[in-house]
């Protein structure tokens, strides 16, 4: 029996039919044994499933041929490939890692470039894997899903491209687990406590562009999470005043680091690792009949319940965003009043403003608030409680949603 794996090898366009030469990818037989890399011959089979006699590889520890039932995703074309001595295009080096390299670094087999020019695989590979994506976006309901990329798909080949693709990740590393490689790798990984900080990540693993300088958390960890450092808390906060339908003392939430995906760089603007707060609300809303107790409040949030109105003033809602000296803004049009009789004022101050024209800003202060509402990230929605039918949404507890962040020429 064989069990396949969920990780499935990028390949160009397949032709498989039967006759057909594979390489099988993805694979381990009932004791476990990886089965990458072995050859074999389709002898029947559909689209859907195909059978295939593995051929005999007495230093894989098959000693004899065996057939097997496989799905189509763990297989591998194998055919002559030529290709430019350059291999300029992610298209094209896609293409060569379904062809011969599939058990090329195994064999030690070559590549041909041109009529006369032929190189050891190994040595292509070096140039071809940079080429590969370091992750996977696919759009869903609460947002997207960012799973793992090409890079660490072919890694699953064998131990040859394994190690290749282990380099990589630690010469560019794209986020938080590729400085976990580097560190391992450099021997790094004894003292875990000591481990964290801050880093030089390349946004999808591309040394073209400028790195950011993350800072790591649980680095060696099995879930490490990046995070932007801040220069003042004191300019990072949300505020909360009571009145109206909210009682109680000031609230302000204010942050030193703000969790970041670096695939995407959107803010988690609800995580409060690196946040201090003081204050209590207790607020009323959908007319008195529920109420909320916030001791916290998410990055980027300007809320009151003081009623109808937009002036802004010390007793609305406030919020400040200042990301001067991290390369990184925020656009000033990504923001919505939400909630109940909601209102927003967006405002850009002079300091800090390294170009009024710009829709990217590293600086921006919120005003807002409503009955039960606030100014927030476009993507915020309530966490806690949705109404039927639409009426009174959104006037819960939030942090749903995201602040999308993006690079800045300026930085004041």
């Amino acid at each position: 029996s064989v069990a396949s794996s969920a990780l499935a090898v990028p390949r160009g366009p397949m032709d498989i039919a039967i006759g057909s030469r594979v390489a099988l990818t993805g694979l381990t037989n009932e004791r476990g044994r990886r089965l990458n890399g072995l050859t074999a011959t389709v002898d029947a089979g559909s689209s859907e499933r195909w059978v295939v006699r593995v051929l005999a590889d007495p230093q894989r520890g098959l000693r004899v041929p065996i057939s097997i039932s496989v799905r189509p995703e763990n297989l591998l074309l194998l055919r002559e490939h030529r290709t430019t001595v350059e291999v300029a295009t992610t298209a094209e080096a896609r293409e060569l890692l379904s062809g011969t390299f599939a058990n090329a670094a195994a064999t030690g087999g070559t590549c041909a470039f041109g009529d006369q020019l032929s190189l050891p695989a190994d040595v292509v590979l070096l140039h071809i894997f940079p080429l590969l994506s370091r992750s996977t976006t696919r759009a869903v309901a609460a947002g997207c899903l960012i799973s793992a990329g090409e890079l660490d798909r072919v890694g699953e080949v064998c131990h040859e491209w394994r190690g290749i693709c282990l380099a990589l990740r630690a010469l560019t590393p794209a986020c938080a687990r590729d400085v976990a490689v580097k560190l391992r790798i450099e021997g790094g990984a004894d003292e875990p406590s000591g481990a964290d900080g801050e880093y030089r990540l390349w946004a999808h693993g591309d040394r073209s562009q400028p790195p950011l300088e993350l800072f790591c958390h649980n680095v060696l960890s099995a879930r490490p999470t990046e995070f932007v450092s801040l220069r003042n808390p004191s300019t990072n906060l949300s505020y909360f005043p009571p009145g109206g339908a909210a009682r109680g003392t000031v609230l302000v939430s204010s942050f030193s680091k703000l969790r970041i995906c670096p695939w995407s760089l959107t803010v988690k603007t609800d995580d409060f690792t690196f946040a201090t707060s003081a204050g209590e609300v207790l607020q009323s809303y959908w007319n008195g009949r529920r109420t909320l107790q916030l001791s916290e409040l998410p990055f980027a949030t300007a809320r009151d319940a003081a009623g109808h109105g937009g002036a802004t003033s010390p007793n609305r809602g406030q919020a400040q965003i200042d990301l001067r000296g991290t390369g990184l803004g925020v656009r000033v049009d990504g923001f919505t009043p939400l909630g109940c009789a909601a209102f927003g004022v967006v405002a850009v101050p002079v300091e800090g403003c390294a170009d009024a024209r710009s829709l990217v800003q590293p600086r921006v202060a919120l005003y807002g608030g409503g009955f039960a509402g606030r100014m927030t990230p476009t993507g915020d929605r309530t966490t806690d409680e949705r109404a039927a039918g639409g009426n009174f949404d959104d006037e819960g507890r939030n942090g749903g949603g995201g602040l999308p962040l993006a690079r800045e020429a300026g930085d004041a």
